[in-house]
């Protein structure tokens, strides 16, 4: 009988590295557009493969991205940031027929950078598990349908940071204090966003 699959060292090298730039606009302040600010990143992520990769030496409809860092430097302040580090990201998808019937899933856990909750260098923890069904059909070549529902432990995790992050705010801006974990800097640059300037400390931001 023959091999369902070349052996593993066949297969495509699962290491990757990468390097891109380019320039965010920040919002309008007062009407006023600020210029834009551009930024350099680099990617490394030591085993990669996706849904779109060779599958020969490797499960078939899977994919898997291990240690994924990507840094961000921005020249403007001078500093490196933590864009993501993914410690694991896992899809499986297994063909629902009428003889199988195991289900597909997908895993990632990990922390990213998120600007929504009013913390810009702020990167909270996130965890994405997912179960569901996948479908194969034949119209053209070969097409793969699926349907995941995954569980917001994310958004959970965002909720509550972006609570925690409001209230230490309101200490910075009304008594010039640090808490909850994050630093002046953090702090600072959330008042100016608001506030539209470097407003002090004792004062409320966007006030004078």
């Amino acid at each position: 009988m023959a091999p369902q699959s070349l052996p593993p060292h066949e297969g495509h090298d699962s290491a990757r590295a990468e390097v891109s730039g380019g320039a965010v606009r920040p919002p309008a302040v007062a009407g006023v557009q600020p210029q834009d600010l551009p930024f350099a990143e680099f990617t490394v992520q030591t085993a990669f493969h996706d849904l779109l990769s060779d599958d020969r030496a490797f499960a078939p409809n899977s994919g898997i991205d291990l240690l994924h860092l990507r840094m961000r430097y921005e020249p403007d302040v001078s500093r490196w940031r933590l864009e993501r580090f993914g410690a694991a990201d896992i899809i499986s998808l297994w063909p629902l027929t009428l003889v199988t019937h195991q289900p597909s899933w997908k895993f990632s856990f990990g922390w990213q950078r998120n600007r929504d909750i009013g913390c810009d260098h702020c990167t909270p923890f996130f965890l994405t598990p997912a179960i569901g069904v996948r479908f194969q059909s034949h119209l053209r070549q070969r097409e793969l349908d699926f349907l995941l529902l995954a569980l917001a432990v994310a958004a959970l995790v965002q909720k509550a940071l972006s609570g925690i992050f409001g209230v230490a705010l309101y200490r910075y801006a009304t008594e010039g204090q640090t808490v909850g974990g994050f630093t002046r800097e953090e702090l600072e640059s959330a008042v100016k966003t608001k506030g539209g300037r470097n407003a002090p400390p004792t004062a409320t931001p966007g006030t004078n």
